[in-house]
Formats: structure tokens, C-alpha cells, sequence
């Protein structure tokens, strides 16, 4: 009689017995219900198919260390959807929490550690000259430097012709004034000591 005429039960015996032609009769027998179960959980053909290899390896040794299933085909799809949820588990990398979804946020050194440097870049701007500290807000307060902002702060270093500001005389555009000693207005203009506006 030929080993795949025998009932599944038949081949379990042969297969614990140590016949490896019962065991090929088992595997061609469930292999596509075993890969079917290993897709289901997978969705890729070919992990799925590593997995059924490998459940029915797992079989193999199962079977061989004498364990005896009642109901074989629910046994392989057991061991088939076991292995391709630990390959599922073994393949995708931890995913590290969102800083949305991390609780605390940075801890008390980080934090610590970022309000010092805050301190210190205020305190450097308020050593800068007016003029230069105004430049510099000016341009942080605007996306990119803006003709205004050139005008207050002058060209660039190696064309600057003269000063920005002209002995008295000082730039009261949307920016830091010295004679204002904050803010000055919205609309640019140049305003001498003497002058009235």
C-alpha cells in the first residue's frame, strides 16, 4: 500500500515510528492549508512560506519526541500560526514612542539644562550695543531680512560705506531704536535729533 492511500492517523504512527517517506506524505498532504495559515497572519508569500517550513519542521520534532495529536490537521495549523506570529514578532523592530505618546517629556536635566542656555543667550544679547542687538531681533522677528532690516543694520561688513547711523540721527523703523529705547513704529524712517514728525 502506498504511503498516501494511508489515513493521516496511519502516517502519524509511521512518522513517530521514524519513517521519513509517512512524514513527506504528511507534509504534501497539509502543506497548502499550513501555508495558507502562515499567509493569513504574514501577508507575504514568502515569510509565509519560511513559516510553514519551519512549523513543519517543528512537526517533525513533535512528532519524534512522541507526541500524539488527536485531530492532525488542527494540530499543524496550531504549530503554523505559532510560528508566523513569532516570526512576525522576531521581524518588525521596536518602534520607539512619539514624543506625543511619551508621558513625561525630557526630564528635569534636560529641561534644566535648556533654561540655561536660554539665560545665557539672553543675557549675551543684552551685553550687545543697541544696534547690533536690534539687528539681530529684527531679523529673527522676520522670516528673512527685509530691505528695512538692511537699512537699520547697514550692508554687509566689507561693502558698508558708512554707519547706519549718522551722529544724532537714528532708525525708527519697525525695529529697536536707541533713542526709544524699545520698539519703535511700524513704518521706516529716518528722524534727526532736531526734526519734527
Amino acid at each position: 500500500m502506498a504511503m498516501r492511500e494511508l489515513s493521516d492517523q496511519d502516517l502519524v504512527e509511521e512518522a513517530k515510528a521514524g519513517s521519513d517517506a509517512a512524514f513527506a506524505a504528511l507534509y504534501v498532504r497539509h502543506r497548502r492549508a499550513v501555508h495558507a495559515r502562515c499567509f493569513r497572519v504574514l501577508r507575504d508569500h514568502d515569510e509565509a512560506a519560511d513559516a510553514a517550513q519551519n512549523a513543519m519542521l517543528s512537526a517533525l520534532r513533535a512528532l519524534r519526541r512522541d507526541d500524539s495529536p488527536s485531530n492532525l490537521r488542527a494540530w499543524l495549523l496550531s504549530i503554523a500560526h505559532n510560528e508566523a506570529v513569532s516570526l512576525v514578532r522576531r521581524s518588525r523592530p521596536a518602534e520607539p514612542l512619539e514624543v506625543g505618546h511619551a508621558g513625561a517629556g525630557p526630564g528635569a536635566d534636560e529641561g534644566a539644562f535648556q533654561r540655561e542656555r536660554l539665560r545665557q543667550l539672553v543675557d549675551d544679547l543684552n551685553a550687545l550695543p543697541d544696534r547690533q542687538r536690534g539687528a539681530l531681533l529684527l531679523r529673527e522677528a522676520s522670516a528673512s531680512p527685509t530691505a528695512t532690516s538692511r537699512r537699520c543694520s547697514g550692508p554687509a561688513p566689507a561693502t558698508r560705506a558708512r554707519p547706519c547711523t549718522r551722529r544724532g540721527a537714528t532708525c525708527t523703523s519697525a525695529g529697536w531704536g536707541a533713542s526709544t529705547g524699545g520698539w519703535g513704529s511700524r513704518s521706516p524712517a529716518w528722524r534727526s535729533p532736531g526734526s519734527a514728525r
